[in-house]
């Protein structure tokens, strides 16, 4: 079964291949830019727990990504920020898509409503929010590394 660290791999090697997020973090929403400096664009992930289906063999991790960057002292760019955010998070669930198609182990089953927001935090920034829901498939059997 892949676990929640490969999936936030493979969130972080898409964000650094976009030609428009300058940072990626993930954690606690209250570690946000607490431990490094954020250069916007941002990508954000907050993994939010998850579940497990027995009868499907499956195990759902949301993660909740956000998406922002900083508004100027006027705020006269914030619906430019809100189009782009938006778009930069569309990129980003269209290639977990095409990439969770190449195999069998996981996929993309729920992607939640864009949720937008403004002037959030410490800085002046604005963006998008969304939650996905990623599902890895998993055989039943033991671990073998637990019986060791």
């Amino acid at each position: 079964m892949i676990s929640l660290n490969s999936l936030l791999k493979k969130i972080k090697t898409i964000a650094e291949a976009h030609s428009q997020v300058n940072t990626y973090a993930q954690g606690n929403k209250y570690d946000f830019g607490q431990d490094e400096a954020l250069v916007y664009p941002c990508l954000w992930a907050i993994p939010q727990g998850g579940s497990m289906d027995l009868t499907g063999r499956k195990f759902d991790y949301t993660i909740t990504i956000f998406c922002m960057d900083i508004e100027l002292t006027d705020g006269s760019n914030q619906i430019e920020i809100l189009s782009d955010t938006i778009l930069i998070l569309t990129d980003l669930v269209a290639k977990l898509q095409s990439d969770a198609q190449d195999g069998d182990e996981w996929q993309v089953t729920s992607i939640g409503t864009y949720n937008p927001f403004t002037d959030a935090d410490s800085d002046t920034i604005s963006g998008h929010s969304v939650d996905l829901t990623l599902s890895a498939f998993y055989s039943g059997d033991i671990c073998s590394e637990i019986i060791n």
